[in-house]
C-alpha cells in the first residue's frame, strides 16, 4: 500500500498541472509563508471555482480502497509583479491532497499525506510565474519508515527560473534543480498545450494515429521526466457528478529517454462550459461564459501502478463568492509554511542559480 501512495504523490505532479488552467525542521529556521506572500500580491476579480476529487485504489474494475481527497481552488484576478512593477491579469491555483486520518493520529497511521501545490499563471497567456510545492508525508510500514517534510519554490517572475528547496528533516537547502531549461521553456507553453487539447476535444484537430500528439516534461521523482501524450479520437462518456458527461481522453506514457522513471497516466477532461451546462448551476454557467473558450475541467484521471490503478474522480464543482478567495491559514496539514528565499532574488539578473 505504501507504493500506491508513493505513486499518488508522483502521478499528481502531472495531473495538477491541468487544474491550473481548468477554468482559465531540523537545521533550518522556519520563516515566511510563500503562499501567504503570493496572496498578498494577488487581488481576486472573479469568484473562485472549487473542485473536489476522491482518490481511490482500483484492481481490475473493482474499487478496493478510498485513499485520500483532493481539493482545488481556481481564482482569476490581478497580480502585482515585483520585478516589473506592473499589475497584470492572472490566475491563482491552490491545490491540496490529504489523507483523512484525525490530526492527532498523523504520526501513528500507516500512511499520511498532506501535500499542497500553489501556482500563479498569467492570463490569458497562462505563463507560470510562481509554483510552490509543499510535501508533508509519513510512512509507518513494515518495510518502510520515513518522514518527508520539504518545500520547493519555483520563481519565474523575472523571466529566468529561480529555484529554492528546503528539507526540514535533513536540514538541507539547495538552489539547483535538474532540467531547469525544460521547466523554463514549458512554463511559457501551457497555453499552446491547452489550445491543442481543446482543439482535440472540439474536433477542430484530429489526433495522430501513429505518433504522440505532443511531449510534456514533468518534474517528478526528483528529476525531469519526458512524457509522450496522445489524444483518443472518440470521446468517452464519464459518470461523474451523477451525470453522464462526454470527455476527451489523453493518455501519457514516459518517453524512451525516461529511463524507467514515471508511470502511465490517463486524463479525461471536458470543457468548462460543457461541465457548467451539465451541472445546471447558474453561477457556474455565468462564469463559464466569461472564461476562455478553451478552459478544460479534469473529470477523471488514472495513474498506472505495477498492480492496479489509482483513480481520481471529480465529486463536486461550485462557485464561491469573491471574498471567499483569501490567504488560507497555515498549519501542519497541507500548509505551506517554511523558509522562503528573499523575493528580490528572483528579480536580479537572468542567470539560473547553480
Amino acid at each position: 500500500m505504501g507504493r500506491i501512495f508513493y505513486r499518488i504523490r508522483n502521478g499528481l505532479a502531472l495531473w495538477v498541472g491541468m487544474i491550473g488552467v481548468t477554468v482559465c525542521a531540523s537545521g533550518v529556521e522556519p520563516a515566511k509563508d510563500p503562499v501567504a506572500d503570493l496572496w498578498q500580491r494577488f487581488e481576486p476579480t472573479h469568484p473562485t471555482v472549487s473542485l473536489d476529487y476522491k482518490v481511490t485504489y482500483h484492481l481490475l474494475s473493482l474499487e478496493l480502497k478510498r485513499l485520500a481527497v483532493a481539493h482545488a481552488d481556481v481564482t482569476e484576478g490581478v497580480w502585482s509583479n515585483r520585478c516589473s512593477g506592473q499589475v497584470t491579469p492572472a490566475c491563482f491555483v491552490d491545490f491540496h491532497l490529504n489523507t483523512e486520518e484525525p490530526t492527532q493520529d498523523v504520526d501513528r497511521v500507516r500512511v499520511a499525506l498532506h501535500n499542497r501545490i500553489s501556482t500563479i499563471l498569467t492570463m490569458p497567456d497562462l505563463e507560470a510565474l510562481h509554483y510552490v510545492k509543499r510535501s508533508d508525508e509519513r510512512f509507518n510500514l513494515a518495510f518502510k519508515h520515513q518522514k518527508i517534510n520539504n518545500q520547493e519554490v519555483f520563481n519565474l517572475e523575472s523571466g529566468a527560473l529561480v529555484y529554492h528547496r528546503v528539507d526540514w528533516v535533513t536540514g538541507e537547502e539547495t538552489n539547483s534543480v535538474p532540467g531547469a531549461e525544460y521547466l523554463q521553456q514549458q512554463s511559457r507553453e501551457i497555453q499552446r498545450f491547452m489550445k491543442m487539447i481543446f482543439a482535440f476535444y472540439s474536433g477542430r484537430l484530429k489526433p495522430s494515429e501513429t505518433n504522440e500528439d505532443f511531449k510534456l516534461f514533468v518534474y517528478t521523482e526528483a528529476t525531469m521526466v519526458p512524457f509522450d501524450v496522445r489524444a483518443e479520437t472518440k470521446r468517452r462518456t464519464m459518470e461523474v457528478l451523477d451525470r453522464s458527461i462526454p470527455a476527451l481522453c489523453l493518455r501519457a506514457k514516459p518517453g524512451p529517454e525516461a529511463k524507467g522513471k514515471g508511470r502511465n497516466f490517463a486524463l479525461y477532461a471536458a470543457s468548462f462550459e460543457d461541465v457548467a451546462q451539465q451541472t445546471g448551476s447558474e453561477p457556474l454557467r455565468d462564469l463559464a461564459r466569461q472564461s476562455l473558450e478553451w478552459s478544460m475541467v479534469p473529470l477523471v484521471s488514472e495513474f498506472g501502478l505495477f498492480i492496479g490503478t489509482v483513480r481520481c474522480v471529480l465529486t463536486d464543482i461550485h462557485v464561491n463568492p469573491p471574498d471567499a478567495a483569501a490567504s488560507p491559514s497555515g498549519g501542519e496539514n497541507g500548509s505551506a509554511q517554511g523558509s522562503l528565499p528573499d523575493a528580490s532574488k528572483g528579480c536580479v539578473g537572468n542567470s539560473l542559480p547553480q
